[in-house]
């Protein structure tokens, strides 16, 4: 759908009248929406940044031109409608993130890939003071299942360690 150009336009005037955006699954979907969060979590974050409205298609070429044109002549045209859009659907994966981390059983969720993800992608939208219990968590469950030394354990360090760099709080790692 986010290569079809009326699908890029439906959300070109959700911006445009500043209306809420939501995105729904099918059922069958979502589970398996679900399952790549945690095992392909890089493929959807691949997907979404080959958003392009100026690389869309659309059954007729008129219809595709049409839109591509009313979306150019619109402030900051196709370049800010794809900055928009990918800031939708990041914030809405940060949504579906969080509850598909929920969904998770307790003891799993400190050493799952899903916190880490959602971690990542939280500190890439610059939420970062929502990233950083995350990212503690992981370490915390990391150490205690795997040990100091294991490379998990070391590379949720880092990433801790990343995090409170931006942040200005290294001393605190």
């Amino acid at each position: 759908p986010l290569k079809r150009a009326w699908c890029l336009w439906e959300l070109f005037c959700t911006v445009a009248v500043d209306s809420s955006f939501h995105v729904l699954l099918p059922p069958n979907e979502l589970a398996d929406f679900k399952r790549t969060l945690v095992s392909r979590y890089g493929d959807i974050m691949l997907a979404l940044s080959k958003v392009n409205v100026r690389n869309s298609s659309a059954s007729k070429p008129e219809d595709r031109d049409a839109i591509i044109q009313a979306v150019e002549a619109s402030p900051g045209g196709a370049s800010q409608l794809n900055a928009v859009v990918l800031a939708l659907l990041r914030d809405w994966l940060a949504q579906a993130g969080r509850a598909a981390l929920a969904a998770v059983a307790p003891e799993e969720r400190s050493t799952s890939t899903l916190i880490t993800n959602l971690a990542i992608l939280l500190k890439d939208q610059g939420k970062l003071e929502e990233a950083e219990p995350l990212y503690r968590k992981a370490l915390e469950g990391h150490r205690e299942k795997l040990g100091d030394t294991h490379p998990n354990t070391l590379m949720s360090l880092n990433n801790l360690a990343n995090l409170l760099s931006d942040q200005g709080k290294l001393e605190e790692a």
